[in-house]
């Protein structure tokens, strides 16, 4: 460990930066000749912004899928219509969350996530498998 030490604190000789692409950028490593050896020191600061952009880039990916979903089930329901089937549904709405139904009638449920822990809730009922009505369960039959 000593060796390492004195190696590190010594003066170089010649030293030459290596530096990423474009201007005024921080340099990658450090190449230092000591008494005809070549020495590699990378710099921890390149490394640090390498990680910071790397946190960065998926805190933005996953803002874009967090927006794009919260789109996703109300959007999607004016697309239903009275008479559609329950296959053409599911094919616009996706798979519900959950389902009911007795005696012909039979009842679809989705959610949406809202952020900060709120919900809303959507239901396509069918009678003799066709749509019937659908819309924010709580607000009454017909078009959300």
């Amino acid at each position: 460990m000593e060796d390492i030490a004195h190696v590190l604190n010594h003066q170089p000789r010649r030293c030459f930066n290596g530096r990423t692409a474009g201007a005024g950028s921080a340099a990658r490593f450090e190449l230092r000749m000591l008494d005809g050896a070549a020495l590699i020191l990378l710099n921890p600061t390149h490394n640090k912004l390498n990680i910071m952009n790397i946190i960065k880039n998926f805190m933005i990916l996953g803002l874009a899928v967090l927006l794009a979903s919260c789109a996703s089930i109300g959007k999607r329901m004016a697309r239903i219509s009275p008479g559609m089937t329950k296959l053409e549904v599911v094919h616009i709405l996706g798979k519900p969350k959950s389902s009911s139904g007795s005696s012909g009638v039979e009842v679809l449920h989705y959610t949406q996530d809202e952020g900060w822990w709120r919900n809303s809730y959507y239901y396509v009922r069918f009678v003799d498998g066709k749509v019937d009505a659908y819309g924010l369960e709580g607000r009454g039959p017909g078009r959300c």
